[in-house]
């Protein structure tokens, strides 16, 4: 290439370059703000609910952002720094049927409850109707909803009708404390193959997370992994539902457990409870643990911060196992199921209460089969109570 040339090239890639700044330049020039739907009472911008980020600042605008997005089937994502007091349920309605993925990315908004009528803070539901409306593809993540110890849920998917399912759901890495609701985070109806990740569910005054069918509406093939279910007044985590799977979990500290499940659980594996209740799981029907562990002290319980009265005895066993005849018989512990004392503590594997027929339990060739041990007429027991198979 000849040196008049070589010049030529350079100036070329100068302009260029050049131009490409400029460009750049005027692109991050602050934009005004276009309102989607004109001013709101206040004069106030609307939050822009359609695209990028929107703030809303009261709970009626955080309303209508949700159910925008719930009917445009999109996702709305709030701007971080989003700070919402509601003093009623924010009730997000499905009102139409499709395939998308749609809902909200929460960026740690907080969303805080003055709820004192024992209503939930955020609800989804599906009104049961006879055209078959049903919710698919919803994800809520990054939200933190603080609760008023008065109000319900912090958070609930409800179902009533089988004909209304809310399916194929993904809940991801939202926190819900404070809540005076049956479970902090709680699931009604027909919901199933629904994921919850890296939930965290404190300081709760009854379960961290509920789950339970409503007459013909039944939860089935929930998957919940990694929840962080901790210093709650009763269980982290309760199940009426025994299609449930739970993998990796902490529960610390609980009242009454670390999950209770009276009809039983499908799996539970690579979950730690310590000095959470009498016995980290509660079980009422067919379950696999592996890899399951107690930790206790011997001592350490629950108080009820308002009496400080104990809320449930030291962890004395991994599993409390009540097999009734009606549901399948068997508990199998498998992996490196163990109880593990500390500062004079002591514990054993399991306590099979069995009211009528005969249950298993299943233990590698390796376990303690006398670390497994019958109810006797003293015992105090928690009670999980009995139900019709549905």
């Amino acid at each position: 290439m000849d040196r008049e040339r070589r010049h030529v090239v350079k100036a070329a890639s100068a302009l260029a370059l050049l131009s490409s700044l400029r460009a750049s330049a005027q692109q991050q020039q602050p934009r005004p703000e276009t309102p989607a739907s004109g001013q709101s009472p206040s004069g106030r911008p609307r939050p822009r609910c359609a695209s990028g980020l929107t703030k809303p600042t009261s709970s009626a605008e955080l309303l209508s952002c949700l159910q925008a997005a719930a009917d445009s089937q999109t996702v709305v994502v709030l701007d971080p720094t989003t700070d919402v007091t509601v003093d009623r349920t924010i009730e997000v309605v499905q009102r139409s049927s499709s395939s998308r993925v749609w809902g909200v990315v929460g960026n740690g908004a907080k969303i805080r409850s003055a709820i004192t009528d024992g209503t939930p803070v955020l609800k989804y539901t599906v009104p049961g109707s006879a055209n078959g409306t049903y919710s698919r593809g919803l994800m809520i993540q990054t939200l933190d909803i603080i609760g008023s110890f008065k109000d319900g849920p912090g958070l609930m998917l409800h179902a009533p009708s089988g004909s209304g399912p809310i399916f194929r759901a993904i809940l991801r890495d939202n926190s819900t404390s404070l809540s005076g609701g049956l479970g902090a985070l709680h699931l009604k109806g027909a919901v199933f193959e629904l994921l919850v990740a890296g939930h965290v569910s404190e300081n709760n005054r009854q379960h961290g997370v509920a789950i339970e069918h409503e007459r013909g509406a039944i939860v089935s093939n929930v998957m919940i992994h990694a929840l962080n279910s901790s210093r709650n007044r009763k269980a982290g985590l309760y199940t009426m539902s025994n299609s449930v799977d739970v993998v990796q979990g902490s529960f610390v500290n609980n009242g009454e457990s670390g999950i209770t499940a009276p009809t039983g659980l499908r799996s539970g594996a690579f979950i730690n409870g310590e000095n959470t209740g009498q016995f980290v799981f509660r079980i009422g029907g067919y379950a696999t643990l592996q890899n399951c562990e107690a930790s206790t002290d011997g001592k350490t319980v629950q108080r009820d911060s308002d009496t400080g009265r104990a809320l449930g005895r030291p962890t004395e066993a991994l599993v409390h196992y009540a097999g009734y005849n009606q549901y399948s018989n068997d508990l199998r512990l498998t992996g490196g199921c163990k109880v593990t004392p500390y500062n004079g503590g002591t514990g054993y594997l399991a306590r099979v209460e069995q009211k009528s027929g005969a249950s298993i339990v299943w233990l590698e060739p390796w376990m303690d089969k006398a670390s497994v041990k019958r109810t006797v007429a003293s015992d105090t027991l928690p009670s999980i109570r009995q139900l019709q198979a549905m």
